[in-house]
């Protein structure tokens, strides 16, 4: 879901009691009606309409139902995350299980990238929260790979290039989302707020997302000037900030553990690794098991983990920017 369907549906539910539905979605000026949310809200809207009810009545009718809509689509992202990560725990213990018994060939790594499947999932029950400028970081990062390829004819250290190289132009964009959402309420809130008491309020500055979307709802708060309705859209707007950042709050408690499995499945290789060389010291030994771990398996893994933990706590470009942290330990254990 976007945010702007997200701050269309807060204003159908504070401006239709006030003009009726088909004004609202007059004045909203989106296709508010094609989304599954808006069409539910619109045939509560046009019923209460009809009925008669008051317009206290209307709106927290209206509200509720909203409110309920926003909790229910937070628990799915929650509930798509965890699939996330059960998933990727059982492909880890399938991994090592495969590491003891038969090795891990090239089918071995597919498997492993399974879970990249489900980012479109993931994608779908995500609020976008920001714009990022990709371009010039992947620029920088395909520049970056293929001058340390070309020295060092590794693809793990090219691969970790890239993402170096990618994180130079997008982790400033991420800092700038995250002091966004630690300051949320007085980047939003107070300018909405201040309509209540200030002749002459503030307007909600800054251009990502969040602010542009939710300046609309202060600038149509502002223009009507009533009291109860400003007091409307506050509380709503409070309500809806408080989900936004309970959910990436979700997201990152989902992500951190994701690469958990990951670092079990490095201190096992470790340990296996330790074992065979105790082992070889005794020429007579001699092991059902094949420990050969080809290093494309461990790169598959490494990137899969990278990828899914940045998406999950909030997008792609952010997995891309960590990739490097997952390689550091394949330098060791499968250096080429």
């Amino acid at each position: 879901m976007r945010i702007r369907e997200l701050v269309n549906l807060t204003l159908l539910i504070l401006m239709s009691p006030l003009v009726g539905c088909e004004e609202a979605i007059r004045l909203i000026g989106d296709n508010i009606e094609l989304t599954k949310a808006g069409k539910a809200l619109l045939t509560m809207a046009r019923h209460y309409e009809q009925s008669g009810i008051s317009y206290d009545a209307y709106f927290e009718f209206l509200n509720q139902r909203f409110s309920n809509m926003v909790e229910d689509w937070r628990r799915m992202s929650s509930e798509v995350n965890l699939s996330v990560l059960m998933l990727t725990m059982a492909l880890v213990m399938l991994e090592a299980l495969m590491i003891m018994l038969i090795g891990v060939g090239l089918a071995g790594s597919i498997l492993i990238l399974a879970p990249l499947l489900l980012i479109p999932l993931i994608h779908v029950n995500q609020l976008k929260l920001y714009e990022y400028d990709y371009v010039k970081p992947t620029t920088i990062g395909f520049t970056s790979a293929l001058l340390v390829y070309l020295i060092t004819h590794s693809l793990n250290y090219a691969i970790m290039a890239f993402s170096l190289g990618f994180s130079i132009l997008y982790m400033p964009q991420f800092l700038n989302f995250i002091r966004l959402i630690v300051n949320l309420e007085q980047r939003i809130m107070e300018p909405i707020l201040e309509l209540t008491w200030n002749p002459n309020p503030r307007e909600i500055m800054g251009s990502s997302i969040i602010e542009r979307e939710f300046s609309r709802i202060r600038d149509i708060a502002h223009s009507i000037g009533a009291p109860y309705f400003v007091t409307r859209a506050a509380r709503v707007v409070d309500s809806l900030v408080f989900q936004i950042r309970s959910m990436f709050r979700d997201n990152v408690v989902y992500g951190v553990l994701i690469p958990i499995n990951y670092i079990a499945l490095i201190e096992f290789l470790k340990f296996i690794n330790g074992t065979i060389s105790a082992a070889t010291i005794n020429a007579s030994f001699n092991s059902p098991f094949n420990y050969h771990v080809p290093s494309v398996m461990l790169l598959a893994s490494a990137l899969t983990t990278a990828v899914l933990t940045g998406k999950v706590i909030h997008s792609i470009g952010l997995g891309l920017s960590i990739m490097c942290l997952f390689l550091i330990p394949l330098l060791i254990i499968a250096p080429h």
